[in-house]
C-alpha cells in the first residue's frame, strides 16, 4: 500500500568487489492517504548475470517500510479464520492450529495465542500460551500459530478454544472447536 510513495534514488547501483555505495530511499507521502498504516518492501538484490558459465554467492536485503499515518484512526482488529486439532497420538503433543487474518487499518506486534481445553462439563482441563509473535502482523496478512497442547485427556468430547490477543491482554477475536478423544490421551513424558 505504500509501494507507489517510495522511490529510490538510483534503480540499479554498480558497486566492484569491496566497494560501498550510499543510495536513498524518498518516501511521499500525499495529504490526502487515509488512516492507519501503509506498507512497502525494498528488495535489494544482484542483478542478472549476463552470459553462461559464471556461477557466485550473492545476497539478498529486504528493508521493510511501515508507515503510520500521523494523527489518524489507528484500528488493530482480527479475525480468525481458521482454528483445527492435529492429530491426536499418546506420547506427542497436540497441536492446536490457528490462523489469524489483520482486518484492522494498521500493524501490531506482540500477538499472543492462548488456548483453552474444556471437558463435556465446561471445566478447564488444560491450557497452552504461544510467546508473543515477534514480527509484524500487518493488515491483510494472515499468520498461522501452532500451539503445543500437552495435558492428558481421558476418553470423551472436548472444546479447544483459541484466544487471539495482543500484550496488552486486548483479545482480537476468538473460537472453538471441539475435539473427541478416542482413546485416552497420554502426553510426551518432560
Amino acid at each position: 500500500s505504500a509501494r507507489a510513495l517510495v522511490t529510490m534514488d538510483f534503480p540499479v547501483v554498480h558497486i566492484d568487489p569491496g566497494q560501498r555505495k550510499a543510495f536513498n530511499a524518498t518516501i511521499r507521502v500525499p495529504e490526502n492517504i487515509g488512516e492507519g498504516g501503509r506498507y512497502a518492501i525494498i528488495h535489494i538484490h544482484p542483478a542478472a548475470i549476463s552470459g553462461g558459465g559464471q556461477t557466485g554467492f550473492a545476497t539478498a536485503i529486504i528493508v521493510p517500510v511501515m508507515l503510520t499515518i500521523q494523527n489518524t484512526k489507528l484500528v488493530e482488529t482480527g479475525t480468525l479464520t481458521e482454528i483445527g486439532v492435529g492429530d491426536i497420538v499418546a506420547g506427542k503433543p497436540i497441536t492446536v492450529a490457528t490462523t489469524l487474518k489483520n482486518t484492522g487499518n494498521h500493524h501490531y506486534y506482540g500477538v499472543v495465542n492462548q488456548i483453552t481445553v474444556t471437558d463435556a462439563a465446561g471445566k478447564t482441563v488444560g491450557t497452552a500460551k504461544a510467546n508473543p509473535l515477534p514480527n509484524a502482523v500487518i493488515p491483510g496478512q494472515s499468520v498461522r500459530f501452532d500451539a503445543p497442547v500437552s495435558t492428558p485427556l481421558s476418553i470423551g468430547t472436548y472444546t479447544v478454544k483459541s484466544d487471539m490477543m495482543l500484550e496488552s491482554g486486548v483479545i482480537l477475536d476468538s473460537s472453538s472447536t471441539s475435539v473427541t478423544v478416542k482413546e485416552a490421551y497420554i502426553p510426551p513424558f518432560s
